[in-house]
């Protein structure tokens, strides 16, 4: 049995720095060759033997920073299989904590990754593991270590990844994936300094994983050096061959069993073609439109974009309790700026942060939405409100005020948003608009009671700034208002142009790196205003 499978190596692919501390173990499995196989994505089929082998480790950073500003995991679990006369493995799913990893992950090798809560100790012989995926748990496991060594022999077999883009209009022939994919995933091996055999002592996990087939743990000093992983193109689809299948999982599920495969049903792809918005269904609202020195409106937006005259920023704040985007309530800020592209008008999103169990990767992947977890906090009472963008510790943003008067009846509004999406690898990019339209109850604030504040001091322990909303200082409010009883919906979205120097507005939203970039020694400072002041482009 080879049991090294280059498991340690992951911590260095998904982002971990040299110096970083791992712990991790890996358990195969015999599973049901029947149902494995339906688990399969054309061109791809199983071995004589085939077996699911979960991966699951953490890692402590050296040092703490943006891209590991604590401690995290990572796991997986994948399945034997075969592309022609390649052997490999195709991850069925994968979960970290932590945003760099989720980022290269999905953005940089097109792997099924989701948020999870993940778990290791090792308590005495005994070895405990936990993953919880959306305030869900979705395995516990206890193994005990043996006195012998693990099996010394390395495999260096590739993933095999089934993977494209996010579709722009999820009403398309084949649902929410174009451009679908195979390809080969090559890792360099790199192992554990002490490996121990394991036994099985419980496992607790609604995925049918199958048979005990063996497992390992150990742990290392430090992060595994050597070349990260190149991908080579095996296969495309055309829409036929891959309708329905969608094993990035968009929307995304984090709870759904990576043992029923990833595919939409005919009545599943039927309902998708007759939907027409992505809904929020009931949410509160704060809204703030705001003035900036020019400069700074100029040097928010790209090249292609003109001010209007207008150096304009929009914050959006939503408390959202029923969604499209996660069966949890969940809270998100955006910030806009005002921009003129290709003809329309509206809102250049240049930063949105929301909470887990939010949305951070579907919006961001099909529709170029600039998202990071963080903490926001949306509060609105009869009288008054409070409105707080927060993230690793430190605060980005603050409004509060009083409401003037009482609410009107029902408004409506739309809210034309522009967005940069970037192609998988990085090979270009694109300006989207969107259509978002609302209806809810609006209070008006009273101007005399309005607080605002975009604090600069750094979070503690952290060498750079995150978040830089301080840049915008100082902010001159012009309207605001907060709406209860809300809706929004958000159309499917079309493609403005292609870009392909876009890399300067991207690396922002990626804390300074970009997902497709090695980690640097030192990354630079994460800044809004990537475009020198240069004059209004009116």
């Amino acid at each position: 049995m080879a049991w090294t499978l280059a498991a340690g190596i992951w911590p260095r692919l998904l982002g971990a720095a040299e110096g970083d501390r791992r712990h991790e173990f890996a358990a195969d499995f015999h599973p049901n060759a029947e149902l494995a196989a339906a688990l399969l994505p054309p061109g791809l089929e199983l071995p004589d033997e085939p077996r699911l082998r979960l991966e699951l480790g953490t890692v402590e950073p050296r040092a703490k920073s943006l891209l590991e500003p604590e401690a995290w995991g990572w796991a997986r679990l994948s399945l034997s299989a075969r592309a022609g006369e390649t052997l490999g493995w195709v991850p069925l799913r994968s979960f970290v904590s932590n945003e760099r990893a989720l980022r290269v992950a999905r953005e940089r090798f097109g792997l099924p990754a989701v948020w999870a809560e993940i778990r290791l100790a090792l308590e005495g012989e005994t070895v405990s593991a936990s993953i919880v995926a959306d305030g869900r748990p979705v395995l516990s496991l206890r193994m005990q270590r043996e006195d012998g060594a693990a099996q010394d022999a390395a495999d260096p077999s590739p993933l095999l990844v089934w993977t494209g883009e996010p579709a722009l209009d999820w009403r398309q022939e084949g649902g929410r994936l174009s451009g679908a994919r195979l390809t080969q995933l090559a890792r360099p091996s790199a192992v554990p300094a002490e490996r121990r055999a394991c036994s099985l002592q419980s496992l607790d996990s609604p995925w049918e994983l199958g048979e005990w087939a063996g497992g390992w743990y150990g742990e290392a000093a430090e992060a595994a050096g050597g070349p990260l992983g190149e991908a080579t193109a095996l296969r495309r689809f055309e829409a036929a061959e891959a309708a329905g299948w969608s094993p990035l999982d968009y929307p995304l599920d984090a709870t759904r069993s990576p043992l029923t495969p990833a595919r939409l049903t005919e009545t599943s792809l039927k309902a998708l073609a007759e939907k027409r918005e992505v809904a929020l269904r009931s949410m509160e609202a704060v809204e703030l439109d705001v003035m900036v020195p020019t400069e700074a409106h100029e040097a928010l937006l790209p090249p292609m974009c003109r001010s209007g005259g207008r150096p304009m920023l929009k914050i959006l704040g939503l408390r959202v309790h029923e969604s499209d985007l996660s069966p949890e309530p969940f809270q998100e800020a955006w910030l806009f700026a005002f921009a003129i592209v290709a003809g329309r008008a509206g809102w250049y999103a240049v930063s949105h942060i929301v909470e887990p169990p939010g949305d951070a990767v579907y919006g961001r992947e099909a529709f170029g939405y600039p998202s990071k977890f963080g903490r926001p906090e949306v509060v609105a009472t009869p009288v008054d409100f409070s409105f707080t963008v927060a993230r690793m510790g430190r605060e980005a943003f603050f409004a509060g005020g009083a409401f003037k008067g009482f609410a009107t009846g029902t408004s409506l509004g739309q809210l034309p948003v522009l967005t940069l999406r970037a192609r998988p690898g990085g090979e270009s990019a694109e300006i989207l608009y969107q259509m978002w339209t609302f209806q809810g109850r609006r209070n008006r604030v009273d101007p005399a009671t309005l607080e605002t504040t975009a604090p600069e001091p750094a979070a503690e322990g952290l060498e750079l700034k995150a978040d830089p909303w301080f840049e915008l200082n100082p902010l001159r409010p012009v309207a605001v208002s907060a709406m209860d009883g809300g809706k929004m919906q958000r159309s499917p979205a079309e493609s403005l142009l292609t870009w392909p120097d876009f890399q300067d507005y991207y690396r922002e939203r990626c804390d300074g790196v970009l997902p497709w970039e090695d980690r640097p020694a030192k990354p630079r400072q994460p800044t809004l205003l990537v475009r020198p002041a240069s004059g209004p482009r009116s």
